[in-house]
């Protein structure tokens, strides 16, 4: 199903590329009411609980900001593995495929999953 609001965040080209500084930050909203699940199952290393705790203590009661240093921390430590298709891959995997569409298009979707059948 395509997203109906059609507005794609910057990622670079393609979903083998790192998401963009800016990109991240407009994404945050997104998973930030779920980011402790979502950081679970990022890939290519998902975060451990002992990380999570300590975003959470550095950041207590803001989840937007919890978000924000989890996909920050997530790109600084997995360098060139840490991709939109990583992100696409993850949001669906917590059910947020339309939240994934919005954020970085159908297509990219799309071709995300292709890969993950």
């Amino acid at each position: 199903m395509r997203c109906k609001n059609r507005r794609e965040i910057s990622t670079g080209v393609g979903v083998d590329r790192r998401p963009t500084n800016k990109a991240l930050v407009q994404f945050c909203p997104k998973v930030a009411p779920i980011w402790e699940q979502f950081a679970r199952i990022l890939g290519p290393k998902p975060f451990e609980d002992n990380e999570i705790e300590i975003i959470q203590r550095n950041h207590r009661g803001d989840v937007v900001q919890q978000a924000k240093a989890m996909l920050q921390q997530w790109k600084s430590e997995n360098k060139n593995k840490a991709t939109v298709k990583c992100l696409c891959k993850a949001m669906c995997e917590v059910q947020r495929q339309s939240d994934a569409e919005e954020a970085f298009g159908y297509d990219a979707v799309a071709t995300c999953l292709e890969s993950y059948v």
